[in-house]
């Protein structure tokens, strides 16, 4: 039996899931991991009738400004999940609402101002229209 090791980006990875785990069940969500290895999410946030599928992804500051970046991927299918957690290296968690995810009261609280998601194709405005 092959024995595999696991990478310190690995590790990292899962302490940026925890902490957003940890970061929605103190805003009162009950939170449960995906199933399978093959999901296209990380996990679930349950509240009341509301369910989240929840996708976690690292971020990182620019040195020059502070601002976030390298957490958002153009190429990022955002119909596959609902919510977006951007966690920086001090396991700071930002939210952000994907554009299939409807606008409730507990997504802008969740995400702190409502801003319109401007990063999507033409195919998925047409299907956000419709």
């Amino acid at each position: 039996m092959k024995r595999t090791l696991i990478t310190d980006e690995q590790l990292l990875g899962q302490s940026r899931q925890l902490a957003a785990m940890l970061w929605m069940s103190c805003k009162g969500f009950s939170v449960s991991p995906a199933l399978c290895g093959s999901a296209p999410y990380d996990f679930a946030a349950t509240k009341g009738n509301a369910t989240y599928r929840c996708e976690v992804k690292g971020e990182r500051k620019a040195p020059h400004s502070n601002a976030p970046i390298g957490a958002l991927c153009k190429q990022r299918d955002c119909t596959k999940f609902d919510l977006f957690l951007a966690v920086d290296d001090s396991f700071n968690v930002r939210c952000i609402r994907s554009i299939n995810c409807p606008r409730t009261e507990e997504t802008l609280q969740l995400t702190g101002v409502e801003i319109e998601p401007t990063h999507t194709t033409k195919r998925y405005r047409k299907l956000e229209e419709q």
